[in-house]
Order: C-alpha cells, then structure tokens, then sequence
C-alpha cells in the first residue's frame, strides 16, 4: 500500500501576506507528515493542499491569474506537490470566475479546478437535489478550451465536474476545504491511499468469497490502523484535525495494483463482461464494512478511473469497456467518469450530457460522482492513446460518445432530480 497524497486543507486568507504566512506553516506540517508517513515505512507519492471554494476567495477578475500564479510558486517552494482551487459550489456558481479556468490551468502547472454541477443539498421545485445546468455548461466549456489548449489534452488532468461531492476529500480534483466543528476554522489534513495492491494480495489467497472477504478486511485494517495511528500523533504534535482516510484504493497502471484486476479474480471474468456489476457491489460492501473499522473520509469506495489502471485500460482497448459500462459500474460503487479518454471534436453539447448523466446518477443515488473526460485533440473513437512521460496513465483507446447533440427538451437554469 502507498499513500497517494497527504492532503492538508486550509481557508486561504484573503490578505496576501496572511497567505503567504499560511502557506509555509502547511508546507512545514506538510514536511513533517510526509517523514512521520515514511518513517512508519509507508510511501507518500505526492502532498497537496485545499482551500475553501474559489469563489469564496478568488476575485473574478485578471487579478486572479497573478494570485494564482503567486501561490502556485509558494506552494512549490513549501514542497507542496498540487494545491486546489477549491471546489466552486452548485448554488453559488459564478460564471464570470468559472471563465477564468481555463487561463489559470493553462499557466500554472500545479493547480487543480473543479466544479460543482449538482448537489442533492440543492432542492429545486421540491426535488431532492438540483443540478445547475448553468454550471453544467460552463464545466463543458472548460473541457473543450482545455482540450483545445494542449496538443494531447493532457490539461483536463486537472479539471473536473462533480456531482454531491462533500468537503474533505484528499483525492484531487473535486476537493475543497469547510469550515465545520470538527476542524473549527483550523487546518486539517487527511490521507488518499493507492491501495489496489491490498485487494490483489487478499483474493489471490483466497479460496471462497468469505475469505476474500475476510483476507481484504483484515490487511485493510491492518494497514490502515498502522497509518491512522501516525495521523493521530501527527495530528496532536501539530494541532491540525486529522479528517481520515479515503480507502478508495486508487489503483496505478501496473497487474499487480489494478482494482479492475481484483473484480476479475472475483467473477471470473474480464472487467466489462457479465459478472462485473456484482463483484463491483462485493466489494464495495467489503469498503463499507471497513469503514465501519476505521478512520475515514472522502469517497472510500471502489475506484475506477480509466486510465490509471491498466487492467481497465486494457479492457477498453479490447471493447468490453464503454462510458455506459463506467457508468453503470458507478451506480454501484463511488467515483464516476475518471480519466476518460474522448474523440477531440466531441461538442461541448455532448460533453454537457455526458456529465449531465453523471451529475443525475449522484444525485438520485446520493453519492458523489465526478466526471475527469479527456477530449484529445485529432483523436477519433477507437484510436490508441497514451502519454508516455506520465507514469500513471497506461496506454488506452479513445471512447466513443454515442448520440447526436441535438438540444432536446432539457434546458433553462436548474433541472430537479
């Protein structure tokens, strides 16, 4: 098991030198965190830090690009790997800071963005959750000027729309920092594990679902009662709230830490194939039962992002993937659309329906989803794809976004669920 990101979580101070203040504390506890992290023998790939959502402190203005442009060097400077924007939230979408995205992506290299396109919080006509089709639009904009800003698209790495997604999650990019009674105000910090590993090592031993069971439960205890225990030392030498773990188990493109690999070993047949939805919901009960026994936060459950797991990738490649199998697989288990790879010329109409479905899945289900698509310049549906200087990406296929981008009935502001 390694730890994909230690992810400290602050409300940035509107004053500049406040800011700058801040930044070195966190990048001190960050230092700290990730020596404590390795001194207990665990890898730490990445630190990273959330703020607050971006419209509660960034200026919609061209000011926005210096701001981001000076925290971005101070956050390199403190050995703070990424930092995030802040999720910018359903009800207080603002369209004229949401243009500015792009920009601000475009010319810095470790900020991250997201959107918050729906949000069962949001009750619309008496529904149980809403979906800003403002933002739902704007968040495909984005993608397309992403896409169209980079020669392979690589840009929308650190860009995403969510749906229902809480505060506190340390998996990028739909992570934002509130203000709660658990942290009173104050920084925090929480652990996004790469896990994939644990689940490979427990069903290559077993001999029956029980002991797959079993197998996964205890090394996910094990392991994550040893790195909870540094977290709470952590958490009491430096006064920072120690929010949990994200146990989804991100997966890296190798067999042997591949999540789809560990559904196959499961049913007994190829990731996308019959049998893939039923081992999906064991083990996200598996998940859920562990959450039961630990510490935890953010997502915690089964993630499937497209690229990173090379045992998906290649499933897509051999045609049992789709976006409707990705779907119908997050109906079952907790992160979405991830790391899609799509045609370049998809339309930013297309690309409002793909996330529209995801938004709608989130809200009725009341998970959070996220959609991460990847429109690749000069790529077209069933092309080969890969990033060979990006060591978490296997080598994948362009995925086939099927229907016509006809406006339909759907449209106005707000769409209930």
């Amino acid at each position: 098991m390694r730890i994909r990101s230690l992810t400290t979580g602050a409300a940035l101070p509107t004053e500049e030198a406040a800011r700058a203040s801040l930044i070195m504390r966190l990048g001190t506890f960050s230092r700290a965190g990730r020596a404590a992290l390795e001194d207990a023998g665990f890898t730490v790939q990445t630190t990273r830090l959330s703020t607050q959502p971006i419209e509660r402190w960034l200026p919609p203005n061209a000011s926005a690009l210096r701001i981001v442009s000076e925290l971005g060097q101070m956050c390199a400077v403190e050995d703070i790997f990424y930092w995030s924007l802040g999720t910018m939230q359903t009800e207080s979408f603002d369209p004229d800071l949401a243009g500015y995205i792009p920009e601000i992506i475009a010319n810095s290299d470790n900020v991250f963005a997201s959107i918050q396109v729906g949000d069962r919080r949001v009750p619309v006509n008496n529904g149980q959750g809403g979906i800003n089709l403002d933002a739902v639009r704007s968040a495909a904009g984005i993608i397309k000027a992403l896409s169209a800003g980079s020669e392979d698209g690589f840009l929308n790495l650190r860009f995403a729309a969510a749906a229902n997604c809480p505060p506190h999650v340390p998996f990028y990019p739909a992570s934002y920092y509130e203000e709660d009674e658990q942290n009173g105000g104050a920084p925090e910090f929480g652990l996004a594990l790469e896990a994939a590993d644990l689940a490979i090592q427990a069903f290559e031993q077993a001999r029956s679902q029980d002991e797959a069971r079993e197998n996964l439960l205890a090394l996910l205890v094990e392991q994550g009662d040893k790195v909870a225990q540094v977290c709470g030392r952590l958490a009491a030498e430096h006064g920072y709230t120690f929010t949990g773990l994200d146990i989804s188990m991100a997966p890296y493109p190798e067999p042997d830490r591949s999540a789809a690999r560990a559904l196959e070993m499961l049913s007994g047949s190829p990731f996308g194939g019959a049998g893939t939805l039923a081992a999906a919901t064991f083990f996200t009960g598996i998940l859920k039962e562990a959450r039961r026994r630990l510490p935890t936060v953010g997502y915690s459950g089964l993630m499937l992002p497209a690229l990173e797991d090379q045992t998906l990738a290649e499933r897509t490649l051999q045609g049992l993937v789709s976006l409707d199998t990705l779907l119908l697989v997050s109906a079952v288990c907790g992160l979405g659309l991830d790391t899609v790879p799509m045609p370049g010329d998809v339309s930013q109409r297309q690309l409002e329906k793909v996330i529209l479905d995801m938004a709608s899945l989130a809200i009725r289900l009341d998970k959070p989803l996220t959609a991460r698509l990847l429109p690749v310049p000069g790529k077209s549906a069933g092309d080969p794809v890969e990033w060979p200087d990006y060591p978490y990406f296997a080598k994948g296929m362009i995925m086939n976004v099927p229907g016509e981008d006809g406006e339909g009935l759907i449209g106005g502001s707000w769409l209930s669920i």
